[in-house]
């Protein structure tokens, strides 16, 4: 890299001043990508310290999720007999609501023909019977009486039939009722058992949503690691250019500070290869050039007169 040329100390001065306030400007520089290297690393390791977190959650959401289906079969499982016992109570409930039908019917069919109840015509059967026993009748009288002793035996014989029809009636009312029991309560224990898998049901889909959710998180956890992992990537970068930068300032400065050791006065004293250099410089920028710049130029070469012409007649 050809090196810069002063013409006077005060030139190099600046110079070397501007290095060092450089050279603070990439040192700061560097100071602040280094923090923001270990901030950004520490948000990864946090990152990853979440992720890991979630991953866990997102197990024992499975996990949980499993066993609530799980135990959701096993209950859906378990009604299938209750069901068959609930229709097996109400098959018995049915059977007997229709053997107390036809027994109602045939009660009342008995009851109507018996006319009177079995006490009643009981009582009145032993009346007459007494009467035939016990009181002087006539012939005519007695055969009245031996008629209605007749047909009051029959219609307590049949009235017997209706009481023991009654008796059926009620025998099966009362299994009805016990049926009806044993249903009600098969049934509320289906119901229970039917919300409780429901409930085991709802809380699995919950499970599984929000496993989802979680995952989602993890998604996007990720995406952050790997934009802060290119971030750190390209800061490592910008380390390694700033350093360099940093050493080239240095060495530049440590030239500038022995160039410098090396003259006294005002004025640096140049070699003729300088100040042919500066020379040139100060005629490439249009700056101000001094007689002794001139006759370098012109013993060198580097000046031509008819080209100079030439450019401003161009100009013009």
């Amino acid at each position: 890299m050809p090196q810069e040329i002063f013409e006077t100390k005060e030139e190099l001065d600046k110079a070397i001043q501007s290095k060092e306030k450089l050279s603070q400007s990439k040192e700061k520089k560097l100071s602040d990508t280094i923090t923001l290297i270990d901030r950004k690393r520490n948000e990864i390791d946090e990152l990853y310290k979440k992720k890991g977190e979630q991953i866990a959650l997102v197990k024992k959401l499975i996990k949980e999720g499993k066993e609530l289906q799980k135990k959701r079969d096993a209950l859906q499982t378990k009604l299938k007999p209750m069901w068959n016992d609930f229709k097996k109570y109400q098959k018995n409930m049915d059977k007997h609501a229709e053997n107390i039908k036809e027994l109602k019917g045939e009660r009342n069919e008995f009851n109507k023909e018996a006319r009177g109840t079995l006490g009643y015509l009981e009582n009145s059967l032993i009346e007459q019977f007494k009467t035939l026993l016990t009181r002087e009748i006539s012939l005519k009288e007695e055969i009245r009486i031996y008629s209605m002793f007749i047909d009051l035996r029959k219609r307590t014989q049949i009235s017997a039939i209706a009481d023991e029809k009654h008796q059926k009636i009620t025998e099966n009312y009362h299994q009805l009722k016990e049926n009806e029991k044993k249903k009600n309560t098969i049934l509320q224990e289906i119901n229970e058992i039917k919300k409780t898998s429901q409930d085991a049901h709802f809380e699995s889909i919950a499970k599984f949503k929000e496993k989802n959710n979680v995952s989602k998180n993890i998604d996007d956890i990720k995406k952050k690691i790997e934009d802060l992992k290119r971030e750190v990537n390209d800061l490592n970068l910008t380390t390694q250019a700033v350093k360099m930068a940093k050493d080239r300032i240095r060495k530049d400065h440590s030239y500038l500070k022995r160039k410098k050791s090396r003259f006294k006065g005002d004025r640096i004293r140049l070699s003729k290869r300088e100040k042919i250099a500066v020379a040139k410089k100060k005629l490439d920028n249009s700056e101000k050039m001094g007689l002794e710049d001139l006759k370098i130029l012109l013993n060198t070469g580097k000046l031509n007169l008819g080209e100079e012409n030439k450019k401003g007649k161009k100009k013009k």
